[in-house]
């Protein structure tokens, strides 16, 4: 653990900055929250310090013991606070595949046309093959941020984690509605299949508020 913090420091000296170090209670206002917070400040943070909460007044300051209280409250208990860091810690490049069966046939960022050598391709997300009536669904826990219709085009659902937004593009039909919580695993519709080619193919994309990223980092064996 100290040479994880030494490197920690280290990185932010060679980089010519202050190295940012975060503190969050446990269980504040519940294990999921506390979740959603790890995942937002760790993106930004060079060292996030998880606290165990405790009913002694005088240990920290107003704030910190708020927080501390609420989530006792709650009944936040030492195992949890283990389980909060487990979870955070296994959760990326462990997503379950938006289908449960698939194969990519289009990754992520930009590469050469295969028949035109001057033309480039930008793929925001992943594009994955499935079988035919396949149904698409949650990655992980999260909330039905969005349901987008575009003109000329098939359905997408948007589905908020934290800070973190998943997308589900080319769906024939949806079994979800905005503000629905979904857990992992859930079904949310079911992806088109072109009429033609008979292809059945899904578009998944992974955001950090505006920031694309990489499914294949998060998906497990994407």
């Amino acid at each position: 653990m100290a040479s994880l913090i030494n490197q920690a420091f280290q990185n932010a000296k060679n980089e010519n900055r202050p190295a940012l170090l975060t503190y969050t209670v446990a269980g504040d206002n519940t294990k999921k929250k506390s979740l959603e917070i790890l995942k937002s400040i760790s993106n930004y943070a060079d060292i996030c310090e998880l606290g165990f909460p405790h009913n002694t007044p005088i240990a920290d300051g107003g704030q910190i013991q708020t927080s501390a209280y609420r989530a006792i409250k709650n009944g936040i208990k030492i195992n949890d606070v283990f389980s909060i860091a487990k979870d955070f810690k296994n959760n990326k490049g462990k997503l379950i595949w938006p289908v449960k069966q698939g194969l990519v046939i289009n990754k992520y960022g930009t590469r050469q046309h295969p028949q035109f050598p001057n033309v480039t391709q930008t793929f925001h997300g992943v594009e994955i093959a499935t079988n035919a009536n396949a149904q698409a669904r949650a990655v992980f826990n999260g909330e039905i941020l969005q349901i987008q219709q575009l003109k000329n085009a098939n359905k997408a659902v948007m589905i908020q984690h934290g800070d973190y937004i998943t997308i589900y593009y080319n769906l024939a039909t949806i079994s979800v509605k905005k503000g629905d919580k979904v857990s992992t695993k859930d079904p949310i519709g079911k992806v088109f299949t072109h009429p033609v080619t008979k292809q059945t193919v899904i578009k998944f994309m992974v955001y950090r508020n505006d920031t694309e990223m990489n499914p294949a980092d998060w998906v497990y064996k994407m």
